[in-house]
């Protein structure tokens, strides 16, 4: 091979060397930004995602505890059906009691 052709062709491989390092450098530098958000007044994405997993965590608690109200009004609700068949039956008994004084019976 010829000297010269064996310099430009090093030449254009180092050209393609540094453009892709170049762009490689940006990219890495718009990932770590993004990171972390060097900008003032942002918050990195690690404080995002702690955050949202914070708030998640709260709405589990919530959660929870709203099933187990849910199951202590469940079981009061048999209770209550209970009593409340037992009310109905006792002002249909008086009803009739005192339909009958009413009427004079």
């Amino acid at each position: 091979m010829n000297l010269p052709i064996i310099e430009a062709l090093s030449g254009v491989l180092a050209a393609v060397a540094a453009y892709f390092s170049i762009k490689a450098k940006k990219e890495a530098g718009e990932a770590n930004n993004a990171v972390n958000h060097t900008d003032k007044d942002k918050p990195r994405l690690y404080d995002l995602a702690l955050s949202n997993y914070e708030g998640v965590a709260r709405i589990k608690e919530r959660q929870k505890s709203i099933e187990k109200t849910v199951d202590k009004l469940e079981q009061n609700q048999g209770l209550m059906v209970g009593k409340l068949n037992d009310h109905d039956k006792t002002l249909k008994e008086h009803s009739t009691i005192l339909s009958k004084i009413t009427k004079g019976e």
